[in-house]
C-alpha cells in the first residue's frame, strides 16, 4: 500500500538525489574553472 508517509519520503529521496547531482555539477564547474586559471 502507497500511504501518504511512502509519498513524502519518496519525495524527500528524490529531492536529495537532484541536490546531490546539482551539487556535483557545481563542483565540477568550479574545479574546470581552477584549472583554467593555472
Amino acid at each position: 500500500m502507497f500511504t501518504e508517509r511512502h509519498k513524502e519520503l519518496f519525495t524527500l529521496y528524490s529531492m536529495s538525489i537532484g541536490y546531490a547531482e546539482l551539487f556535483k555539477c557545481k563542483i565540477s564547474i568550479i574545479f574546470v574553472k581552477k584549472l583554467n586559471k593555472i
